[in-house]
């Protein structure tokens, strides 16, 4: 009897509604125009850096955001690309080994070929023809060949290129060869026609479509927890009645 009620007690407190674990699972970038910016800043930078003359600058989608915030890493290299941002000081500094690395321009065709099949850090978020970024914090952590670990904290993907192809082009001035249909912004392509924002915040791109699919992505989610506390619960009365039985 008593463990039937303590049965009793845990279906009780599998059937209300919980918000708090899905709330800790929504979280995002606190000022995202800022954090929007400073990419920017950083892509105008490398532009100069390496005679880049089409970098276009980056626009913030929600549906990517929302992809980033569900740790959703479907399309992976087939509509988009992830990244890992905001590194502890040894993280930072082997990006910034890694980079140097590879910046001379006679490794280029190998890093194309390597940017296929792998996850090139630094260089995600640099890619020129990029056009629109999503973030969320995350904590990713995994062990480095040194003997290290590297540790970021902001999940990204980032559109449209999969590639890598516009990194194989002709060094020139940062602005110079944006191409009909956008303008130089200091080093950086940006469209003349602004991409569609569902958000206020700067810079957003995403179309109604993507709206759509975010709101299908987070009733998916939830979606899948509601069909795991179903079978949870089948599992519980089915214990139930073999006890009455007993």
């Amino acid at each position: 009897m008593k463990l039937l009620f303590m049965l009793l007690g845990i279906l009780v407190l599998w059937t209300v509604p919980s918000t708090a674990v899905k709330t800790l699972g929504w979280e995002s970038i606190p000022d995202k125009d800022g954090y929007l910016k400073k990419i920017n800043d950083e892509r105008r930078a490398y532009a100069k850096k390496a005679k880049i003359p089409n970098m276009r600058k980056l626009y913030w989608d929600s549906f990517l955001e929302t992809k980033a915030q569900v740790e959703d890493y479907g399309g992976d290299k087939k509509t988009c690309r992830h990244l890992y941002r905001d590194g502890d000081d040894a993280t930072a500094d082997r990006v910034k080994k890694f980079m140097d690395s590879w910046f001379p321009r006679e490794h280029r065709k190998e890093f194309i070929g390597i940017y296929n099949k792998d996850r090139m850090n630094g260089f995600e978020e640099m890619t020129p023809h990029q056009q629109k970024i999503g973030c969320a914090p995350a904590v990713t952590s995994y062990d480095t060949d040194d003997g290290g670990k590297n540790v970021f904290k902001t999940l990204c993907f980032i559109q449209p290129e999969i590639t890598g192809d516009s990194w194989n082009q002709p060094v020139g001035e940062p602005g110079s060869a944006c191409g009909e249909g956008y303008k130089n912004d200091d080093g950086l392509c940006d469209p003349i026609v602004k991409p569609t924002a569902t958000s206020s915040t700067g810079g957003g791109s995403t179309s109604s479509a993507q709206t759509s699919e975010q709101t299908s992505a987070k009733n998916n989610t939830v979606a899948a927890d509601n069909s795991s506390r179903t079978i949870s619960l089948m599992m519980i009365i089915g214990i139930l009645v073999a006890i009455k039985f007993l």
